[in-house]
């Protein structure tokens, strides 16, 4: 699924329907799909993808009763194996 939203305007703000909102106990996990190489070689691959927060929301904004906005910082990390 992709989500498409508008330039925040000012440029400091952001509207909750751009973000998913994770339940309480519950994680979300995410495909990344990179088109465009017919191939790619047989070895172990070192990956880091990062995800920042792009206004800054306040805790109080994003920690809810029910959930959370998943903002803030995220680096993960992984290494991939492709077989041949």
């Amino acid at each position: 699924m992709i989500k498409v939203v508008d330039q925040p305007d000012p440029a400091d703000s952001w509207k909750a329907e751009w973000f998913t909102k994770i339940g309480s106990g519950y994680a979300i996990e995410r495909t990344v799909t990179l088109k465009g190489y017919p191939h790619i070689p047989a070895a172990t691959y070192n990956c880091t993808f990062t995800f920042s927060n792009p206004n800054m929301i306040s805790k109080t904004d994003r920690i809810l009763p029910d959930g959370r906005y998943g903002l803030g910082h995220v680096e993960a990390k992984y290494v991939v194996q492709i077989a041949g």
